[in-house]
């Protein structure tokens, strides 16, 4: 798989309005795994035949709404333009058995912290901007 590929699909996920305006200042999935903290990322998750990688990426807000604003001509109209960092989990092989427990680990710690709210994915975070969160909790006036 390319690497723009990767990215195109990473900037699908995040790059809507909606979720750049918000008051936070990225867009994230955080893998909870010890060698994959201290990233804030968009992840992709493929599989190649028996071989299962996920991938992942910090966006900024402000570079959402740049690429939104001017898309190809971005590098150009953007002063300081971010640099996008793309990492990869090693690869799991899912013939042996430790290594799918350990991807099946990974993916779940993964979706526990989505769904945790405490993750910058727009509606599932605790957060005053996602309307969701305001209507559970009563903030809807």
């Amino acid at each position: 798989m390319h690497a723009a590929q990767i990215y195109a699909e990473m900037l699908g996920q995040v790059c809507h309005r909606d979720l750049y305006t918000n008051s936070g200042m990225f867009q994230e999935v955080e893998l909870t795994q010890s060698h994959l903290t201290n990233f804030k990322r968009a992840f992709v998750l493929h599989a190649r035949h028996a071989t299962f990688y996920l991938y992942y990426a910090k966006f900024p807000n402000t570079y959402l709404r740049d690429i939104a604003l001017y898309g190809s001509e971005y590098r150009q109209r953007v002063r300081t333009p971010e640099q996008i960092i793309i990492h990869q989990s090693r690869p799991f092989r899912m013939r042996f058995p430790k290594q799918q427990a350990n991807f099946f680990r990974l993916f779940a710690n993964v979706l526990y912290y989505l769904v945790s709210g405490n993750s910058h994915v727009f509606y599932l975070a605790k957060d005053e901007s996602n309307p969701y969160y305001r209507k559970v909790m009563g903030l809807d006036v």
